[in-house]
């Protein structure tokens, strides 16, 4: 059953047009990675489906609602969360603050505290320091805790590996199959192409707002997806 569903979708700033005819479906349970190289439109597309981008034409249903004109709040209370690019954190809130404002929609469900916690033990005792004091790698702990308390049926992650270390960034991977597990589909957008492929069941690429590049990730070469990355 398709989670979410877009279909030509065009997303502007001002005369400016980033996104052009772009379509990615999301089956319930499955992980999509979204790879491209910095501009290529991957950020758009994840603001542009959550409602905080309103210039767009095209079709986005999730969960069979169209919601390509709801705002922002809306779609999250249906069961969709982001984890933005650079985190985001609330810096003058601790980190169990932090993580409490996720379930601000009212969404009921597996993710509780205690379970992000256990998801992410390196910072289950430090709910009452603030973001500032943490590494970049459990700030992103903190951020994708944050969106799991809003118990989602689709988890946005932009850019999640950005900055960190690949050791980091490894415990990071290694949450979505528990996430997964309790009925979240992920949207992983990447720029490293094969940590993406080896973490998604389907892959789309895009290149200067356009998709240059989708298939199963299992089936995709590096070298194929290499010159869609690039282009050449």
């Amino acid at each position: 059953m398709k989670l979410l569903e877009v279909a030509g979708l065009n997303v502007f700033y001002g005369d400016l047009q980033a996104l052009f005819e772009i379509g990615v479906s999301v089956e319930a349970g499955q992980t999509v990675a979204l790879i491209g190289a910095n501009g290529a439109g991957k950020t758009t597309f994840l603001k542009s489906v959550a409602g905080l981008i309103a210039s767009k034409r095209g079709s986005i249903t999730f969960d069979g609602q169209q919601v390509g004109g709801l705002p922002a709040e809306q779609i999250a209370q249906l069961g969709m969360a982001l984890v933005p690019e650079g985190r985001l954190l609330f810096q003058n809130m601790t980190i169990e603050e932090n993580l409490i404002m996720g379930g601000y929609t009212g969404r009921t469900g597996y993710w509780t505290l205690p379970k992000v916690y256990e998801l992410f033990p390196t910072i289950a005792n430090r709910g009452r320091e603030m973001p500032f004091v943490l590494s970049g790698g459990e700030q992103q702990m903190v951020a994708i805790g944050r969106a799991l308390m809003a118990n989602p049926r689709l988890l946005l992650a932009d850019e999640i590996s950005q900055g960190l270390a690949p050791v980091v960034v490894d415990q990071i991977y290694k949450s979505f199959p528990a996430i997964r597990a309790e009925g979240t589909s992920i949207i992983i957008v990447e720029q490293e192409v094969k940590r993406a492929a080896a973490a998604s069941d389907y892959t789309y690429c895009l290149l200067k707002g356009r998709v240059t590049l989708e298939g199963r990730s299992k089936a995709l070469s590096f070298d194929a997806l290499s010159h869609a990355y690039f282009g050449t």
